[in-house]
């Protein structure tokens, strides 16, 4: 992957320090990844809200400002890829989402991203556009292994 340089030929860096206000993305090389927009975690009722309700209504205003982030990429041509996660009955059956760490083993529990399910869906101020590219599901961390 090239690194855009500086005038001086250095790579510039890919961060802004708190001192700088512009960052600029070529659009032709810049795409924005969206993973685990579902309800499971972002909607009251979903079946992680109430581990993440705090981070998402009062830390960090989690819909709003992904919603900025979506609308600003598509309104510059930037691609907006979407990365659910989903489990299928299957998963659940044969006790391999609990093997993989301590969340894993909270999200067998609850039956969290059942495939299929409320729970697995898209937020419904985060839902994909024709124009979007939607992901094959991953399971746990694995979204650079899907398509």
């Amino acid at each position: 992957m090239e690194r855009s340089r500086a005038e001086n030929g250095k790579p510039k860096d890919t961060f802004l320090s708190r001192d700088e206000k512009d960052l600029s993305f070529p659009s032709g090389k810049t795409a924005l990844l969206i993973i685990d927009p579902v309800n499971d975690f972002l909607s009251e009722g979903g079946a992680a809200w109430d581990l993440t309700k705090n981070t998402v209504e009062t830390l960090h205003d989690v819909i709003p400002n992904l919603k900025r982030a979506i609308d600003g990429a598509r309104a510059e041509g930037i691609k907006v890829l979407f990365g659910p996660m989903a489990y299928t009955e299957e998963d659940y059956a044969e006790h391999k989402p609990q093997k993989r760490s301590g969340i894993n083993m909270i999200m067998y529990e609850r039956k969290m991203f059942l495939a299929g399910s409320w729970g697995a869906d898209f937020h419904p101020e985060l839902t994909p556009k024709e124009e979007d590219i939607v992901l094959l599901p991953h399971k746990s961390c694995d979204v650079f292994r899907t398509d």
